[in-house]
């Protein structure tokens, strides 16, 4: 199968505050990765970026379930959500599968952002030059009925400022020698790519990717990527 293959294209919401860009390449024609990004009534923006776990129809009917619900729950803050999410989750009796999920509400000046057995969120600062690795522990939705989701305020109020949350998908990619791209140069991509658009930094986690596999290995997880860039 050809790596552009399963490419799902998706309009992106347009803002004079931040660029936002979301990407998702699926493994098989039924995804169970999903990125969306809601608007709240007050005009601002909520983006999301989950995985179901497995593949194919049965993590899609999660996936579906998912964003369903999503729909009545985009007025709540990030850890409401995952807490109605979970709930809904375990009333549809989805067996083993799972959902997890990263939640970034964007304010003003700060993200509220919130997940539940996600993969690290990375977060550019331009003032400090760094990345710091966002990691805010959970088990993915409908694991069980008393799971606990907490909330990390994120400072987001320079120009330059960026956002990334994904899949495991980029960066457990494996060659054809079953050799991962791994998380540390997936991170080390990212800085290097910080100076430029979201839509640039999006095309070059997708070379990264493409280069990687090469031409025999092909992508065995979905991969998706939301970025969020601070323009103003």
């Amino acid at each position: 199968r050809e790596f552009q293959q399963g490419m799902l294209p998706v309009e992106m919401p347009t803002t004079d505050d931040y660029e936002m860009v979301g990407f998702q390449q699926t493994a098989t024609e039924v995804g169970g990765d999903f990125f969306d990004f809601m608007q709240k009534k007050d005009g601002k923006w909520v983006a999301i970026c989950g995985d179901a776990t497995g593949h194919g129809l049965t993590s899609g009917n999660v996936v579906s379930i998912t964003k369903t619900a999503m729909n009545a729950l985009v007025e709540e803050d990030p850890v409401s959500t995952l807490d109605s999410l979970n709930k809904t989750l375990l009333k549809m009796k989805i067996g083993l599968n799972r959902m997890c999920l990263n939640i970034a509400n964007i304010q003003k000046d700060t993200i509220q952002f919130s997940s539940a057995g996600m993969p690290p969120a990375y977060f550019y600062s331009l003032e400090n030059n760094e990345i710091e690795e966002i990691l805010v522990g959970a088990l993915p939705l409908g694991s069980f009925p008393a799971a606990v989701h907490m909330l990390q305020e994120i400072p987001f109020k320079n120009k330059g400022d960026i956002l990334i949350m994904m899949s495991d998908g980029l960066p457990e990619a494996e060659n054809i020698d079953n050799e991962m791209i791994g998380y540390e140069r997936t991170l080390e991509a990212i800085k290097s790519m910080a100076s430029q658009s979201a839509e640039e930094i999006k095309n070059g986690l997708v070379d990264l990717c493409k280069d990687w596999l090469g031409s025999q290995a092909e992508l065995k997880d979905d991969m998706t990527f939301v970025i969020i860039k601070k323009i103003k």
